[in-house]
């Protein structure tokens, strides 16, 4: 491999230029589609979010997109926008199933941390009897769930799965799937995971190397059936870079990505890089504006 450097973020960088026996893999992470928010079941897809998986799988069977592999989270509505995608792109393969891909326990996030919020600000106390109530408007939803994960964040002795274990559950998996992934010379696997917002929002904060509140950010951006893109490459053990980043505040630890801090145990190591982010062109190209949504 050749590597040439340049100086940037305040520090000597060396980038790798990728020869042909370069081992590549690129990663659609997708946001499974709009589950029955405010239902009795609220995993279960909407007829929005079957429409919406439908129509990337559609956009993907038109651009001629070939996915390696699917994967997806053990969720109903992340299996049913795997399924609805797969089936309208005429997606030859078999599906695969890992729970590392779920998203972070909601349910519990609620029952556990709301009656705290309203013991704390009397302006949560309506929400005890309404736990949907704070659903009525983004600026609501954005003002609770910020609120919510600050606990849970902060929380080293939560009872259910914490914000450490889940940042290792998500981070852990693509770590293990990409070093259990090989590919041959030139060609570049692309493999789909169908995931939830929180789970692409871990990963893209290791990659870019973010705080918990640009984290809540970017959680807060991605559309249902949006698709974020990560290229995975397997490199030999010299370094890529020389400079250092501060980890982010209860970080589970960054992943080995093409700008930050490299930890290698093996004759290998593994870079990633953001492609683009939160892309809803294959919604947008059908025209039919009602298939943008956030919740």
């Amino acid at each position: 491999m050749t590597f040439y450097s340049c100086l940037e973020y305040g520090g000597l960088y060396k980038i790798p230029i990728l020869d042909k026996a370069q081992s590549m893999s690129h990663l659609f992470l997708i946001r499974h589609g709009q589950a029955s928010f405010g239902a009795q079941n609220y995993d279960q897809l909407s007829q929005i979010g079957y429409s919406q998986a439908q129509t990337l799988g559609r956009y993907y069977q038109k651009q001629s997109v070939h996915f390696d592999q699917i994967i997806h989270g053990s969720l109903t509505r992340q299996q049913q926008t795997a399924q609805n995608m797969a089936e309208a792109m005429k997606f030859e393969g078999a599906l695969s199933q890992d729970p590392a891909l779920n998203e972070f326990d909601s349910e519990n996030l609620l029952k556990y941390y709301l009656p705290q919020l309203a013991a704390q600000d009397k302006q949560f106390k309506p929400l005890l009897n309404d736990e949907w109530a704070w659903s009525s408007s983004e600026y609501s939803f954005e003002i609770v769930l910020r609120a919510l994960m600050d606990l849970w964040q902060a929380d080293l002795n939560c009872p259910f799965e914490s914000w450490i274990d889940f940042q290792a559950r998500v981070l852990g998996f693509l770590n293990a799937f990409s070093h259990s992934t090989q590919d041959v010379g030139e060609i570049t696997k692309k493999i789909a995971l169908v995931t939830s917002g929180g789970c692409i929002s871990v990963i893209l904060q290791s990659i870019l190397k973010l705080d918990n509140d640009a984290l809540l950010d970017i959680n807060l951006s991605i559309n249902n059936a949006s698709v974020s893109e990560i290229r995975r490459w397997a490199t030999p053990t010299q370094p890529l870079l020389d400079g250092a980043f501060s980890k982010s505040p209860l970080s589970a630890g960054p992943l080995s990505t093409s700008i930050g801090p490299k930890e290698t145990s093996a004759n290998n190591k593994t870079a990633f890089k953001l492609l683009n982010f939160n892309n809803i062109s294959p919604l947008l190209e059908s025209g039919l504006n009602h298939l943008i949504t956030r919740k």
